[in-house]
């Protein structure tokens, strides 16, 4: 799963030239209703994505921070991390989240609602993510929002959100 959206990072980012600054992509589903539906975005070093499968729809943040103790992402999600979210300077919305280790940096993964999706299909500047442990802020970081519509249009439809 994250082998798909390091590889759509990797295909965003050597595109900067590109007009959007956000693309869709599908994994699977060919021969079941299992697919993964991806739309994401790059912002230097970081990676934010909204993707479903499974009527579960989830929010992903990677950062360049090393993982480098196998236990660190267990630590983290002790400390009850919260993946927050402002659209255009609107209100935060704050999901808990689970840490992980992706390709040995720090990765974070939140169940949202459709409130959190739509918002950031209908963003017209930015969305800012950061994550939250123990009152203290890591990682805040601001993406564009350019093409997160036509994408965000892409993976609802294939996952069966009304927008």
């Amino acid at each position: 799963m994250f082998r798909l959206l390091l590889a759509a990072a990797l295909l965003a980012a050597s595109s900067l030239a590109a007009s959007a600054q956000w693309i869709a992509d599908k994994e699977g589903g060919a021969f079941d209703d299992d697919a993964l539906h991806l739309a994401l975005t790059v912002s230097g070093d970081y990676v934010f994505a909204l993707r479903c499968r499974d009527n579960t729809l989830e929010a992903v943040f990677i950062t360049p921070e090393r993982i480098d103790d196998p236990k660190g992402p267990e630590i983290m999600n002790s400390l009850e991390p919260k993946l927050r979210v402002r659209v255009d300077g609107g209100e935060i919305i704050a999901n808990d989240a689970t840490a992980h280790e992706v390709k040995g940096t720090l990765g974070m993964v939140a169940e949202v609602d459709d409130d959190l999706f739509l918002e950031v299909m209908d963003a017209q500047s930015s969305i800012s993510v950061v994550i939250t442990m123990k009152g203290d802020n890591f990682h805040e970081t601001k993406f564009n929002a350019r093409g997160s519509t036509k994408a965000l249009e892409e993976v609802a439809d294939g996952c069966g959100i009304d927008y």
